[in-house]
């Protein structure tokens, strides 16, 4: 009796803990993430802001480029930060700090990260923070590295 009663503790907490893995937002290696970025953008977060729409509510950041690494983008992005998919949710975003993006638009007018809470490393001192694809991570390098993956012309690189 006592074996048939933890055999089903055992089964029951593995299926709660598997379903809540199967949830998780997958990290992405940063080749994907690059390569699937429609914008690479390294910009300051001006402004938080919320705003409703119907039953909805979201949370949005308003960010201005300091540089580009694919192609000419708005002088002001609206990056979506709280939406309805929590695990994807930006974790950043203090005003005034410096981020690198890697960005994507949908058919709003706001523009998502490529692999959600993944695709948004802070610059510091000119370090990008959490950058794990090599052991130099100040900005300059980590634009090399992104634009080698990229196959982009550093030439097409732009700076306000």
């Amino acid at each position: 009796m006592k074996t048939t009663f933890f055999g089903y503790i055992t089964l029951i907490t593995l299926i709660f803990s598997a379903s809540v893995f199967a949830y998780g937002l997958v990290k992405q290696p940063i080749e994907v993430q690059i390569k699937k970025a429609e914008y690479i953008v390294i910009g300051k977060v001006i402004d938080i802001k919320y705003e409703k729409a119907g039953q909805w509510e979201y949370q949005y950041a308003e960010i201005e480029p300091i540089q580009s690494l694919l192609t000419e983008i708005p002088p002001q992005i609206k990056l979506a930060l709280k939406g309805g998919y929590t695990e994807a949710n930006l974790q950043c975003c203090e005003k005034g700090s410096l981020h690198l993006f890697f960005l994507t638009k949908g058919d709003s007018p706001l523009m998502h990260a490529v692999n959600g809470r993944h695709s948004d490393f802070k610059v510091i001192s000119d370090r990008v923070i959490g950058w794990e694809h090599s052991e130099n991570n100040n900005t300059e390098a980590v634009i090399k590295q992104i634009l080698k993956i990229r196959n982009t012309p550093k030439d097409r690189v732009t700076k306000d």
